[in-house]
């Protein structure tokens, strides 16, 4: 019986051929879209189980290709690579990262099911997998329409028509994306943990969701809400700005400048990820001048990671001096260095996460730094 139905669909494949319909489109056409199937492993919804794989954007019997397997245990697999198309229900999976190609798996389509079994090939895919998780099964269709979203499980376990909108619209992936971080560096902007920060973002998420659910053009309304939100955190996060730039006044300025300038030093304990230790310095200079000071910083970290800024600071009427430079990278927020004074020294801040971004290696950060007048010399 399933000699029979495989040489049927090998028939239709012929007949459509030579109706003048293209055999490499049509056996692709079969293979495109979502197959598997994942459900929340935990009350809210943030863990999942089960097994997908995905199939785009075909060309020349050749198709980008995705598996990712969750179980509720914590193991997991996942891997990219492409498909190529041996016949209209055959097909070997190729399996890459970093350019090499560890394994290949073979795929066989039931277009009756329709349901795509995936049975062991060529090589190790250990490489992908965590112990006690394997690729092989069988995956039903799930969708035909891709998904775009970074979070595919959940698109899979999604009973959203929000979600699903996301899920399947390029576009609007991206534009969330894009509020998430605006909405995190604003976030930044006030002293919160980084917990706390992601709880507001995600009951700000929800809430926008909420609005769309039930609207007659759910990407429509989700791509206005997202623009509107973004205008409204562009506008927080220009107020802020005024706030801290805002010129403070120069006899005080002069007042504070003398009192923090000098030079300072600390020396640490330190070491890197070969178990080497030795010992590193952080080091400011700050030269007082007549309403800003000039500042010179080294910051070292673990494992040799460094940051290092100078430049000129101005007296803000908040009560820091400030430096600004913008990013050469439009997308990188600019760089608004604060250095506050305090009653036992002098704190730094970077806000916007931007000074990092243009003068720290991964390790190394501004934020929580600082040096004690006992730190002078």
């Amino acid at each position: 019986m399933g000699g029979s139905v495989k040489a049927l669909a090998l028939w239709a494949a012929v007949l459509f051929c030579a109706a003048g319909i293209s055999c490499a489109q049509d056996a692709a056409s079969a293979w495109v879209g979502e197959w598997g199937a994942f459900q929340a492993a935990s009350m809210n919804g943030t863990r999942y189980s089960g097994a997908g794989l995905s199939i785009s954007n075909c060309a020349a019997g050749r198709c980008e290709f995705a598996i990712q397997v969750m179980k509720s245990d914590g193991g997991n697999g996942g891997a990219k690579g492409f498909l190529a198309l041996q016949s209209p229900t055959m097909a070997v999976a190729h399996l890459v990262s970093f350019g090499e190609e560890h394994c290949t798996l073979q795929l066989a389509l039931s277009a009756a099911a329709p349901e795509i079994e995936v049975r062991p090939g060529g090589g190790d895919c250990s490489y992908y997998q965590t112990p006690g998780v394997k690729f092989e099964g069988k995956f039903p269709l799930h969708s035909r329409v891709h998904y775009v979203d970074d979070e595919i499980a959940s698109c899979f376990a999604a009973a959203s028509k929000v979600k699903l909108a996301l899920c399947r619209n390029e576009q609007l992936s991206k534009q969330k994306t894009q509020w998430m971080i605006q909405y995190l560096q604003v976030q930044e902007l006030s002293d919160v943990s980084a917990a706390e920060e992601l709880n507001r973002e995600g009951v700000a998420e929800a809430a926008l969701f909420a609005g769309c659910e039930h609207a007659a053009v759910v990407d429509g309304c989700l791509r206005d809400a997202f623009s509107k939100s973004q205008r409204e955190l562009e506008a927080r996060m220009q107020a802020w700005h005024d706030t801290v730039t805002e010129p403070g006044d120069p006899v005080v300025a002069a007042v504070k400048a003398k009192e923090i300038a000098g030079r300072y030093r600390r020396r640490f304990a330190n070491g890197d990820v070969t178990g080497d230790h030795f010992t590193s310095i952080d080091k400011m200079t700050i030269t007082a001048l007549a309403n800003a000071v000039d500042f010179d910083l080294h910051l070292e970290f673990y494992n040799g990671h460094e940051c290092s800024l100078k430049g000129k600071a101005t007296y803000a009427r908040a009560g820091s001096f400030v430096y600004l430079q913008k990013s050469d990278d439009a997308q990188e927020p600019e760089c608004v260095f604060e250095i506050v004074p305090e009653k036992n020294g002098v704190k730094l801040k970077d806000k916007t996460g931007g000074c990092k971004m243009m003068s720290c290696g991964e390790r190394g950060g501004y934020g929580g730094e600082g040096f004690t007048f006992k730190e002078r010399y």
